[in-house]
């Protein structure tokens, strides 16, 4: 839950039992309900730190950048947003690829820098994912 915001709790309960009401009804799992809280409990809790009561778009890209795996997870909860808090939050960039890639290869970036800050700790090129290979062209090697 999230202190300090009595709406964002009531929110949070409001899509809970949106989801219970799924689950009731055969149209989701348990396991995909709990998974959708995670991300809409995160972003209340970003939104009740900015005193504010709604989130913004600034707050979905501030907490996709923070956590870009939970794309695809928080576009219900903001289609949830939309439908009965007049958010008007824009979901069609949230799963675009561009942004996808772009985390992935930050990941890449951190992963290969720590290869070769220390090469004998890190260095198993059974570890190595596809993807290094895959974008070798975006890195240029210096001697």
């Amino acid at each position: 839950s999230c202190p300090g915001s009595s709406l964002s709790a009531q929110i949070l309960q409001n899509y809970y039992q949106v989801l219970i009401n799924k689950m009731d009804l055969g149209k989701t799992s348990i396991r995909s309900a709990r998974l959708a809280m995670k991300p809409a409990s995160a972003l209340m809790l970003l939104v009740s730190q900015s005193r504010l009561d709604l989130p913004t778009m600034w707050h979905v890209k501030y907490y996709l950048f923070k956590s870009p795996g939970q794309a695809s997870a928080i576009v219900g909860f903001l289609n949830f947003l939309n439908k009965n808090y007049d958010t008007n939050l824009d979901t069609s960039w949230v799963l675009d690829e561009k942004i996808t890639e772009k985390s992935n290869m930050k990941k890449l970036e951190k992963q290969l820098l720590a290869i070769m800050k220390a090469p004998e700790e890190n260095f198993n090129e059974l570890d190595l994912p596809e993807k290094t290979v895959i974008n070798h062209k975006r890195y240029k090697i210096v001697e």
